[in-house]
């Protein structure tokens, strides 16, 4: 579960790193090579090595779950496996933590680029918060329907998701211009997500204050 779990994390910074996206990157030192064959690119080489030891991690999983089946006391051929899993599996996982914390520690972010891919769509990627919006003033069920159509209009017709409900008469009437520009912020859209964060963040600092 543990190695699963930096696996993730470590995907997830690769991925954010990629040319289309760019919103955050690993740190990299004056010995670091970005790629051997193309210079100007920022390989996230420290979580490629990560995740490679979580899959082999996650991969002595059916390993030791085999070992479970034995034969009457438990003879050295479950044993001895044993010995040599568990070592390695620590042995790997430390290895992935380790990696994983020098991303995190020095992890490069670029709030302008998250901004900027929040509005890619336009409006699109808030929908959900327009029906609800919307919901509150005229039921779940067509609230659903208006929005669908509305964000399917926007997006054939490369327009805002907000200039299509403004000239939508049913919405028009019932939601004023800026109600609308309020639900189709992106930030006004995090609910307890900053609060869950902090929590989690002052519960790892007291972890850490009580092993020192």
């Amino acid at each position: 579960m543990i190695a699963a779990t930096y696996e993730r994390i470590c995907n997830e910074t690769g991925r954010l790193s990629s040319t289309e996206i760019g919103e955050v990157w690993e740190a990299q030192t004056k010995t670091q090579v970005g790629s051997s064959a193309m210079p100007q690119k920022r390989n996230p080489i420290n979580g490629e090595r990560a995740v490679a030891n979580c899959h082999l991690v996650r991969g002595l999983v059916p390993v030791m779950q085999g070992l479970m089946v034995v034969a009457h006391e438990r003879d050295m051929s479950v044993t001895a496996a044993e010995w040599l899993l568990v070592p390695q599996a620590f042995i790997l996982l430390d290895g992935g933590m380790s990696l994983a914390r020098r991303i995190l520690e020095n992890l490069q972010v670029d709030p302008a680029r998250m901004t900027q891919n929040l509005a890619l769509t336009q409006g699109g990627i808030v929908a959900e918060v327009v029906m609800y919006g919307l919901g509150w003033k005229m039921g779940r069920g067509e609230a659903h329907e208006a929005t669908m159509k509305m964000a399917r209009q926007a997006h054939a017709e490369h327009k805002a998701l907000i200039d299509v409900m403004l000239k939508t008469e049913e919405v028009a009437k019932i939601l004023t211009r800026a109600e609308m520009e309020a639900l189709v912020t992106p930030e006004n859209y995090l609910g307890v997500a900053g609060a869950v964060v902090d929590r989690v963040i002052a519960h790892a600092r007291e972890q850490l204050k009580a092993k020192a």
